[in-house]
């Protein structure tokens, strides 16, 4: 069996998306009051902008600034989202025009609109590349599906294979991890169904699937009877992109490769 993903390059069998290009453009794009204009101002109804406002000073900047590398490197598989970085020492006019007065200052400007006219601050206590991550992925489009406890009973019911992230609003491990399953759901979209269950509002759901910690992540084959499937699943000890992904090629071969499914071929 050979599941295949898009983009550039492959795990196994699995197809995994890539920017080639990051090779030959900077991940960062530092921006100077023209290139602000044309770049941010004049931005495109479906790009994010994303902006660190620094002071070569600063030693906060100073620190922030390897991380926004690895911030820029997380997120270049999704080309509507730029990273860039404005030197306010440099470009001070810019900075004060915006509004400017402390650093680092990380601005958002979302899709769903031209221009620059609005955006969101960055107000986390932590300035890592994982927790900012996070934070962006708020303003993306989501590809996993949020369930209720009538979806949640149609998803075991379903006789395609499903992935479902239990999680609880408040667990930083969770929102840490949020981006990571989005990059799954991309991976195997049209392939696997994903979905997210948030145990503090469906508790209920969360005991039947046996969830004792957050988050957890299990894997159901999809229906095989008449009878709905057991929620407590399969569950995936490993919550990274490339071990989940080789735990569903593993378990999909399987299932492809198993007597009833040659049979029913």
């Amino acid at each position: 069996m050979n599941v295949v993903f898009s983009d550039n390059f492959v795990i196994g069998n699995f197809y995994v998306c890539t920017r080639s290009e990051d090779i030959l453009h900077p991940s960062v794009i530092s921006l100077s009051s023209s290139s602000f204009e044309s770049l941010v101002q004049s931005k495109s109804h479906d790009e994010i902008w994303v902006i660190d406002f620094f002071a070569p000073w600063c030693g906060p900047c100073q620190q922030l600034s390897p991380q926004w590398r690895k911030l820029a490197k997380l997120l270049s598989h999704i080309p509507s989202v730029r990273i860039g970085e404005v030197d306010c020492q440099a470009h001070y006019s810019l900075c004060n025009s915006m509004g400017i007065n402390s650093y680092p200052t990380i601005l958002l400007y979302p899709s769903g609109q031209t221009g620059a006219s609005k955006f969101f601050s960055y107000n986390g206590w932590n300035r890592d590349a994982l927790s900012i991550q996070a934070w962006i992925y708020n303003f993306l489009p989501s590809k996993v599906n949020t369930l209720t406890a009538h979806s949640y009973k149609e998803a075991l019911a379903d006789d395609s294979p499903w992935l479902i992230d239990y999680y609880a609003p408040w667990c930083s491990h969770c929102h840490s991890f949020a981006p990571e399953f989005e990059k799954v759901a991309q991976a195997v979209e049209g392939k696997v169904k994903t979905g997210k269950v948030n145990c503090e509002e469906f508790p209920r759901l969360c005991q039947l699937a046996s969830v004792r910690a957050y988050p957890t992540v299990k894997f159901y084959g999809g229906k095989k009877s008449d009878d709905p499937q057991d929620p407590i699943g399969v569950e995936i000890h490993t919550l990274t992109f490339n071990a989940i992904l080789s735990f569903l090629e593993d378990t999909l071969i399987a299932e492809f490769q198993s007597p009833r499914t040659r049979d029913e071929l």
